[in-house]
């Protein structure tokens, strides 16, 4: 350990510099950022090729900092193997690709089961009411989403 006594002027000085431009190169971005045409380009994704889902899911409580949670969403493919899941708190919209999934919520302690079909630059909208008329998922499924986050 070195105390501020045993070191000299010129020394604190180089030291506190030193600091200093550390710091300045950890907080201040590149001044220079050009394009390599060796490194990969990320695209955007056509429109035409995705969709979109809402779900309303049913509230299970508030955060520490006074936000409304609720139950998470489990998207599966028409054969039943699990792709994703969303926490859905804020009920905005998840980009799928165009296609038909079974959606997976718990309703009233229960998993329950929708299907729905994505088409091209729509949104498809599952409300809570939807979910709590659909029937309850297979005890396979259940046991999958158990082990899921």
């Amino acid at each position: 350990m070195i105390y501020l006594s045993q070191v000299g002027n010129a020394e604190l000085r180089l030291m506190v510099i030193s600091g200093l431009i550390w710091l300045v190169g950890c907080v201040l971005p590149p001044a220079s950022v050009p394009w390599r045409e060796d490194q990969n380009t990320l695209g955007s994704e056509s429109p035409a090729e995705r969709g979109s889902l809402v779900v309303e899911t049913e509230y299970t409580g508030t955060t520490s900092h006074g936000d409304d949670e609720h139950a998470p969403i489990y998207v599966y493919d028409p054969d039943g193997h699990y792709l994703n899941w969303f926490p859905n708190h804020s009920f905005l919209p998840n980009r799928l690709n165009v296609g038909r999934y079974v959606i997976v919520s718990r309703v009233s302690g229960k998993f329950k089961r929708v299907q729905v079909e994505i088409q091209k630059g729509s949104i498809t909208y599952v409300r809570l009411k939807d979910l709590r008329e659909a029937p309850t998922a297979e005890v396979s499924q259940t046991k999958q989403l158990l082990e899921r986050p």
